[in-house]
């Protein structure tokens, strides 16, 4: 029994120590937002596709070991810069990030001490954010 809830202890910290640091977007995946859309609809979201993924590309979210964390962008040319707290389940499955009083809640589908896949869903768009440690 001790011997189980140390390799617990062992497992949460090293998710957490594993998601320390700075990540950088890799690429995007939005085939599930995708799914659900007439091809009307389809079309011209992946007309505008393209964009949003360089955009997302732009993007760097530092977590730090004390629980703050800073997101930078660059969107069409406008540089930004928002600072925050968060937290990792005991599981390591949900990201919990609140920036400017919002808290968001973010499935982790993926963390090893170099890559992160995070599930969002931004108002109905769901996508999927693969991110490299840098």
């Amino acid at each position: 029994m001790v011997g189980v809830l140390a390799l617990t202890m062992v497992a949460c910290k090293s998710g957490k120590d594993n998601l320390v640091g700075t990540w950088g977007v890799e690429s995007v995946d939005m085939s599930e937002m995708l799914a659900g859309l007439t091809e009307e609809e389809k079309a011209m979201y992946e007309s505008f596709m393209p964009m949003m993924e360089e955009a997302f590309k732009t993007m760097e979210m530092t977590f730090k070991a004390d629980g703050t964390m800073t997101t930078k962008a660059n969107m069409m040319g406008q540089e930004s810069s928002d600072e925050g707290t968060w937290t990792l389940s005991d599981d390591g499955k949900t990201l919990t990030t609140t920036t400017g009083g919002k808290e968001e809640k973010i499935a982790v589908e993926k963390l090893t001490s170099s890559e992160l896949t995070l599930a969002m869903d931004a108002e109905g768009m769901k996508m999927k954010l693969i991110m490299k440690k840098k």
